[in-house]
């Protein structure tokens, strides 16, 4: 969890698109998940628990938008109970260590696949990723963003050998479904 009854709102402590990030990533790891009242629309006033009113507030609609999506994301059955594992970060290229700021979680059930990347630092960062297995014989996979409309086609062989190249700007966030094409 990034939010409870007992600390500051996450959306006080973590600012501007690095909520998302933190979300993403406690979301994605192995476990239970956790979700706070007022969370998912963006509450910044911590309330005691002992108080029994609180003050208006009004909703992040981006925010509100991103856990929507996110959550909807999550009730995939390779999430809930597929295998996991967290992948390591290659270099870009020598002498770029933004690769250490990039956290990528492969989850598989069945034939299924997703993969979630987090950026969680300001800046730029770029990795390649080497993927496991891909069930498939087709030579072309494309990774369906469930966060956002992007997507992007790969050759499967070069992700499984080479690793898929990603080049992410601060805090931003992916959670693909992999599929033939």
């Amino acid at each position: 969890m990034i939010e409870n009854h007992d600390e500051l709102r996450a959306t006080a402590v973590f600012d501007g698109p690095k909520i998302a990030a933190a979300a993403l990533l406690v979301s994605v790891i192995p476990g239970l998940r956790f979700f706070h009242e007022g969370q998912l629309v963006g509450r910044r006033i911590k309330v005691p628990v002992q108080l029994c009113r609180r003050p208006i507030e009004y909703a992040d609609v981006g925010l509100a938008s991103f856990y929507e999506k996110m959550l909807e994301s999550l009730k995939d059955e390779v999430l809930k109970n597929g295998s996991s594992t967290m992948l390591e970060p290659q270099p870009a290229w020598s002498g770029n260590p933004s690769h250490d700021r990039l956290f990528a979680f492969w989850w598989a059930l069945d034939d299924r696949r997703r993969l979630a990347v987090i950026n969680f630092a300001p800046d730029h960062s770029q990795a390649f990723f080497r993927l496991p297995r891909i069930p498939t014989e087709a030579a072309m996979v494309r990774f369906r963003d469930a966060l956002s409309d992007r997507s992007y086609d790969r050759n499967r062989e070069e992700v499984e050998t080479r690793g898929m190249y990603l080049d992410m700007p601060g805090y931003d966030v992916h959670l693909f479904k992999i599929e033939n094409i």
